[in-house]
């Protein structure tokens, strides 16, 4: 009898060794597979994006012939929307890579976004800030500062020093009276970004030119973006 138990556990064992390897060998075979998929997939996201950027960065061909007075770059995935005279020639720069996580892929990342606007030897750049940044309020006075307003929304600022200026946010000094931002005491109050160019992410908007006919063309131009 003891001899019967015995062969019949040995039987079992080795049928639960059998099932065993079964299920781990189909178990290998499909994660393999979908590994291969996977990898498949990245390479063919990777060859599409990589055709989309050398489509992007294209925009900078001119226009010739009948051309519309006004051109327009929009990206509705990005909600961006920006309208330009056909005398400035636009170039993107999209840095767009593919990054792995052990599992799954992740995909297609983008670490840059910058559409520049190019007149003579001005430019006019578009920037979105793909990370964590921080923005605080400023205060501006007549006799010290140098800036413009720009319709009801933007301060377009002179940087110290150069023919660059900057694009930011108009507010009220009158929400900023106590701490830890006190801005009574100033004529204009500022954001530290441009308010526009999408509604996602932190975004910088330049020019450097000290042409008043340029300021004024682009000044009409980043009010369309926002």
């Amino acid at each position: 009898m003891g001899k019967l138990l015995l062969k019949i556990f040995v039987v079992l064992v080795i049928l639960l060794l059998i099932v065993s390897t079964t299920i781990l060998g189909v178990l290998f075979i499909s994660k393999n597979n979908e590994a291969n998929d996977l990898k498949s997939n990245l390479i063919s996201l990777q060859s599409d994006f990589d055709n989309l950027n050398t489509e992007k960065k294209q925009l900078e061909s001119s226009c010739t012939g009948a051309c519309p007075e006004n051109l327009v770059f929009e990206d509705e995935g990005l909600d961006i929307y920006v309208e330009y005279p056909n005398t400035w020639k636009a170039t993107l720069n999209s840095e767009i890579t593919t990054e792995f996580a052990y599992e799954p892929v992740y995909g297609v990342i983008t670490q840059g976004y910058t559409l520049t606007l190019k007149k003579g030897s001005a430019e006019l750049v578009f920037e979105k800030m793909l990370a964590a940044v921080d923005g605080f309020p400023s205060g501006l006075n007549e006799d010290t500062d140098e800036y413009v307003e720009v319709g009801t929304e933007l301060i377009r600022i002179k940087q110290e020093g150069s023919d660059s200026w900057k694009y930011v946010s108009q507010l009220d000094c009158a929400d900023f009276t106590g701490e830890p931002f006190d801005l009574s005491g100033y004529d204009v109050c500022v954001g530290s970004f441009f308010p526009g160019f999408g509604s996602t992410f932190a975004n910088n908007v330049t020019i450097n030119t000290s042409n008043p006919a340029i300021l004024a063309e682009a000044d009409e131009i980043v009010q369309t973006a926002l």
